[in-house]
């Protein structure tokens, strides 16, 4: 009995995969930027010493970098598939 596998080809490219980490880096640098007027700061952070705001930034970017990784990878798992099954 041959196995099927089956492709929804619906996997990243790296292109959108660098588009999406460039785009959030830079959102979460604007999001998190004490320089901003006050109006436009983030109520949540609201009594964050400047200290503990760049800690939460880098833990932001952290989960990023682990989200892009993952993304990637299974990309490469699907390129890798498609490969040897067709």
């Amino acid at each position: 009995m041959a196995n099927k596998v089956s492709f929804s080809n619906q996997q990243s490219s790296l292109d959108e995969i660098e588009a999406y980490y460039s785009d959030s880096e830079r959102a979460l640098n604007h999001f998190f930027d004490m320089s901003v007027a006050a109006s436009q700061f983030p109520l949540r952070f609201l009594g964050y010493s400047k200290i503990q705001l760049n800690a939460e930034l880098k833990s932001r970017k952290e989960h990023l970098d682990r989200m892009c990784v993952l993304e990637i990878l299974a990309t490469l798992e699907a390129k890798f598939q498609i490969t040897t099954y067709c």
